[in-house]
Order: structure tokens, then sequence, then C-alpha cells
């Protein structure tokens, strides 16, 4: 717990997307603290779940907590999320690079002032599939269960090569 002058929390390291360094992290500080999140100091905030856009093919979501791009790839759909909801730079580049390879953008982004924020940044086409019950994934999951969730992300699943 803490450490480098950092309360504590849960420590969330962002890949490279060989999953061989740690280009950026950040901590989730629990209740009462005065922060809700510290990121890397003297570190550029990057995407989180990097290794999934070579998985992409048609598809690739993105979200704005690490926690929902989890939930999304545990039902086997190629998700990545943004380190805060201020990264329309990183979403603007993200959407650019999906759209030279043919591959569509989804907004599974939450349900509220900093999610259509972040959309009304976006200049390139994407899907927007934020979830029918909460705020985020995590809501979702926590009220409908991961079945709900797989059953209703699975159009963005990744299909086997046969």
């Amino acid at each position: 717990p803490g450490g480098f002058g950092v309360p504590a929390g849960v420590f969330i390291p962002y890949f490279d997307d060989n999953r061989g360094r740690v280009e950026f992290f950040q901590v989730r500080h629990g209740e009462g603290s005065e922060r809700r999140f510290t990121f890397a100091p003297g570190c550029s905030p990057t995407i989180y779940g990097k290794e999934c856009i070579r998985l992409a093919k048609q598809y690739l979501c993105f979200t704005e907590g690490s926690r929902d791009a989890v939930i999304l790839r545990m039902c086997g759909i190629p998700a990545v999320a943004l380190p805060s909801a201020s990264s329309g730079r990183l979403l603007r580049n993200l959407g650019r690079a999906m759209l030279d390879r043919g591959t569509m953008l989804v907004a599974v982004s939450d349900k509220d002032e900093a999610g259509e924020k972040l959309l009304a940044e976006l200049d390139t086409p994407f899907l927007d599939m934020r979830t029918p019950v909460g705020k985020d994934v995590g809501d979702f999951y926590a009220e409908k269960g991961l079945a709900e969730v797989a059953k209703y992300y699975k159009k963005f699943k990744v299909k086997k090569e046969e």
C-alpha cells in the first residue's frame, strides 16, 4: 500500500502491445481517499489493452475504464480502455488507425456527461453500444451477470478462424 507518495490503491499496468513492458500505469484509490486516481509520473498516458488492437478484425470496443475492458475481454470481445474521459486525443488517433485498417470502433463508454463529451470529440465513424443497464459495463455485469454482457455484445466477439 502506498509508495512513491501515492496513497494505497489498485495498481493498473498499461502494457505495450506485446505485453513485454509497462508503458504507463495508474493507481485506482479506494473509498475514503481524497484522490480517485494517480497516474504514472513522467509517463504519457496510453491505451489499456493494446494487445487487443491486433486481435480485432471487424470491430474494436473501447471503454473508459480498464475494468470495463477486462469484462468485455472475459466475453471474448476485443476491448481497450482509455485512461480517463479526457483522452480525446488518444481516441481520435485510435479511430483513425482503425479506420485505415477497416476496423469499426464500438463505443462502450460511460452513459454520463464525460462519456458524451468523449464521443463528441471522435471524428471517425463508430457504433454506439453503451450498456442497456447502469452507467458502464461494470454496472451491467454487477446487475445482470457475465452471460448477459456476453449476449448483449456477442456481435463483436472475435470469430475463430476456420
